[in-house]
């Protein structure tokens, strides 16, 4: 392929190299087309003989004897086309070959193709925490807030009473009280004079105090035992509520209390928690040095 040319034609024929490479294929396929005529003439030969043929009617009736003559004729043509094909086959590799080794100018670029699908790929690996920044600058106050609803406000019940008169308490005996200074709520009853008071269940807390004296042995019966107050609730003394004396015959003022739990309604008292006959002791309203003091009393306040 030295001459882009061919010579001596007229008119002359111009022939790029690929021009001569298409004519080149062109060759080749029309040799491949011939190729398949002669398989299918092959074919339809041996149609004829066997009396196959679509359409065409045969008279023959082959010997076996033809028949292998005619078979070893179109092995032998199948041989020389199958030689033949190997021939178009390297002819084919030679052309591509040197077709892919040939460019041409670039052609312009074609449109663009319709945007495939969007495929979302896995999510990756978490990356690890970065560092933390530093603190930003304050942010402005925000507005205020509506109120809020109103909450009433809740008023405990609770009692002050007191016991004003010089009394003697027996051992075991309630001690009266005869003044009311505070009593409130729904929770505490008390109608004086009276040493009961009424408590509805809750949490309460009690404390009290007593101005107590003993009796000497020139009373009528004198105390042996020094003075001891405490509570008790529904009948049952609260043993440590309990305050108590050293002294059979001094003015002491003894003070006490408790936190009680009251499970349902009761009566609360503040009693003389000594036994026996000498257990007996003043309740008194002065202390001798011209003072009046409440013989004893009481303060209630409920927790809950």
């Amino acid at each position: 392929m030295s001459y882009p040319n061919i010579p001596n034609i007229s008119p002359n024929i111009n022939l790029t190299r690929d021009d001569a490479i298409n004519l080149l294929l062109s060759s080749i396929a029309l040799e491949e087309l011939g190729l398949s005529h002669i398989i299918n003439a092959e074919g339809e030969k041996l149609q004829y003989v066997l009396g196959t043929l679509p359409g065409i009617s045969s008279a023959l009736n082959p010997t076996l004897t033809d028949l292998l003559v005619i078979n070893q004729s179109v092995k032998d043509t199948i041989n020389v086309i199958a030689k033949k094909e190997w021939i178009l086959n390297e002819k084919l590799e030679n052309v591509l070959d040197s077709a892919g080794t040939s460019s041409g100018t670039p052609g312009p670029p074609g449109p663009q193709g319709p945007q495939g699908p969007a495929i979302v790929g896995p999510s990756g690996e978490a990356g690890t925490t970065g560092a933390s920044g530093g603190t930003g600058p304050q942010g402005p106050v925000g507005p205020i807030g509506p109120p809020g609803p109103f909450t009433p406000v809740i008023i405990p019940s609770m009692a002050f009473l007191a016991l004003s008169d010089i009394v003697t308490v027996n051992s075991k005996e309630a001690i009266l009280f005869d003044t009311s200074i505070v009593l409130q709520g729904a929770d505490i009853s008390f109608i004086p004079p009276s040493s009961t008071i009424g408590l509805q269940a809750g949490l309460y807390l009690i404390e009290y105090n007593a101005t107590t004296e003993g009796f000497s042995v020139t009373e009528p019966i004198p105390s042996t035992t020094p003075p001891t107050v405490g509570l008790r609730l529904g009948g049952n003394e609260i043993v440590f509520s309990r305050a108590g004396s050293s002294s059979l015959t001094d003015i002491i003022t003894l003070s006490g209390g408790a936190i009680i739990e009251v499970d349902d309604i009761a009566d609360l008292e503040l009693i003389n928690a000594n036994t026996g006959a000498g257990g007996i002791f003043g309740l008194i309203n002065s202390i001798g040095n011209g003072n009046t003091v409440p013989a004893a009393n009481i303060r209630i306040l409920k927790l809950d």
